[in-house]
Order: C-alpha cells, then sequence, then structure tokens
C-alpha cells in the first residue's frame, strides 16, 4: 500500500473481483483479520470499505433482471422487454 493511488476505493474493488472472483469477500475478511491483528487499524478500515463496496457490486450482479432471466426458461426478448438499456 502507502500511495494514494492504491487507495482508489472502486479500483480495488474491481481488482479484488478480476483476481479472485466470488472468493473475493473470504479473501478481503482474511486480509482485514491479519490488518487489525497486526493493530493497523486504518488499513483494516479501508479494506473494510473496498469488501462493502464488492459485497454492493455482487448484490447489483445477481440481482438485475437479464441475469434472472438467464437462469429461467425465457429471456428479456421473449417477453417483449426493453433491453436496450442492457
Amino acid at each position: 500500500m502507502g500511495t494514494k493511488a492504491d487507495h482508489d476505493l472502486w479500483g480495488q474493488v474491481l481488482a479484488i473481483e478480476n483476481r479472485y472472483g466470488d472468493r473475493g469477500p473470504d479473501v478481503l475478511r482474511q486480509r482485514i483479520s491479519k490488518l487489525r491483528s497486526a493493530g493497523d487499524l486504518s488499513e483494516a478500515a479501508f479494506w473494510s470499505e473496498v469488501a462493502s463496496c464488492l459485497n454492493d457490486l455482487h448484490s447489483i450482479r445477481f440481482d438485475v433482471p437479464a441475469v434472472k432471466a438467464r437462469s429461467g426458461s425465457t429471456s428479456l426478448r421473449d417477453r417483449g422487454t426493453n433491453t436496450a438499456a442492457f
């Protein structure tokens, strides 16, 4: 860490998502725990924010109608839903 670029919140969220995928939250929990144990509370607070944003990203990713439609038997297009925004 150490540089301001490293503390780009959403940049770190996307980096964790790209590198670890669905394991990202577990990786962050371990990182936060180690930082707290080492007494580095400011870094632990930052990574806690990253974890919160990653959780938000996963909520959005798994809650959009297009994702739900892919898991069902009909697509948004089949139901006449405007898919231009997706």
